[in-house]
């Protein structure tokens, strides 16, 4: 498991980055697979556009804090011998904040 525990970070970082390029420039219009899928986001092709924007930003934003500390952890984890377990919580919990962020952003957007 050597090298496992920063990676989850760091991978999950780079999903989030490349999950929200085609959002953040417009590339998917309205669909029921791909994108932020909230009720606003349905109301209109435009707010669909401004709901998925807003979401994009978000999720790049948590993905370059995960690839941050992604290359931390790297440089730190054989030092402190950190576990797998401490940096999933982590993982998880900043996976959980970026969604809960996100709906509350979406939900948020007005015309």
């Amino acid at each position: 498991m050597k090298g496992l525990p920063w990676s989850i970070f760091f991978i999950t970082g780079i999903v989030y980055v490349l999950v929200s390029v085609p959002l953040l420039f417009n590339k998917l219009g309205p669909n029921r697979f791909y994108g932020i899928r909230i009720a606003k986001a349905y109301e209109s092709t435009e707010m669909w556009y401004k709901v998925n924007r807003i979401g994009a930003k978000i999720f790049l934003r948590y993905g370059v804090v995960m690839l941050a500390v992604g290359v931390v952890a790297a440089f730190i984890s054989t030092n402190l011998r950190l576990t797998f377990a401490p940096l999933l919580i982590g993982n998880s919990l900043l996976t959980l904040a970026s969604i809960v962020h996100v709906l509350i952003e979406g939900a948020d957007v007005t015309t």
